[in-house]
């Protein structure tokens, strides 16, 4: 009988380190085949990258000139792709390409310009109401005195990408702890389009960059 136990552990043992190679062999074979799976390596090391559009109606130039302010700000964020467009020349298959879009418009009686406003308005009379969830938006405004409704500008087009089931941001301040956002950047037409002052530049260059970091956070 003491014999018969001895056998049978010993088979029991040699059944569980069949299994055992069994299941290493499976793990391996999965690793080996799974898309981009490479032992040694992690995934944490490849680049994310996300897509921004910056969109912009300007008819003296002054809205261009902030718009490229805002770009330079994206573009000190790794794994950005930037494009920079009039908002006449937008479709509706570059909003659907971007991960964060920023709308930019000068201020006309209180509120955006009127190309701007039929491009938004484009979006539900001939793209079906176009849903653009899941995406992050920005936005600034110029004018041409400290007040004239640069902000009501703003909020007009965030409430627009809200409209879209967007989500929407302005740029920050503080260490990220302790501080404060607006909700978006707005300079003061000064006569020519490049002479805005040091604050409107880096409200413009934060827009940039907050947007393009969180549009990575989104696509990570």
């Amino acid at each position: 009988m003491k014999g018969f136990l001895c056998a049978l552990e010993h088979q029991s043992l040699k059944f569980e380190k069949r299994q055992m190679r069994a299941v290493i062999g499976f793990i391996l074979a999965g690793l080996l085949t799974y898309p981009g799976a490479v032992l040694g390596q992690s995934g944490a090391n490849q680049t994310a990258s996300a897509d921004l559009l910056i969109a912009y109606y300007t008819m003296t130039g002054t809205t261009r000139s902030l718009a490229q302010i805002v770009a330079q700000g994206a573009n000190e964020v790794e794994g950005i792709n930037v494009t920079l467009k009039p908002i006449e020349a937008v479709t509706v298959e570059d909003l659907r390409a971007a991960d964060g879009i920023i709308l930019g418009s000068p201020t006309y009686y209180a509120n955006m310009a009127g190309p701007m406003k039929t491009f938004i308005d484009s979006i539900g009379l001939e793209h079906d109401s176009e849903f653009l969830g899941g995406k992050i938006g920005g936005a600034f405004a110029t004018g041409g005195g400290s007040g004239g409704g640069k902000e009501h500008v703003i909020v007009s087009l965030l409430l627009a990408m809200i409209n879209t089931g967007m989500m929407v941001a302005g740029p920050a301040y503080g260490d990220g702890q302790n501080g404060y956002a607006l909700p978006g950047a707005a300079a003061t037409d000064p006569g020519t389009p490049d002479e805005f002052s040091a604050t409107e530049v880096e409200d413009a260059r934060r827009l940039g960059r907050r947007i393009s970091e969180i549009a990575l956070s989104l696509v990570d």
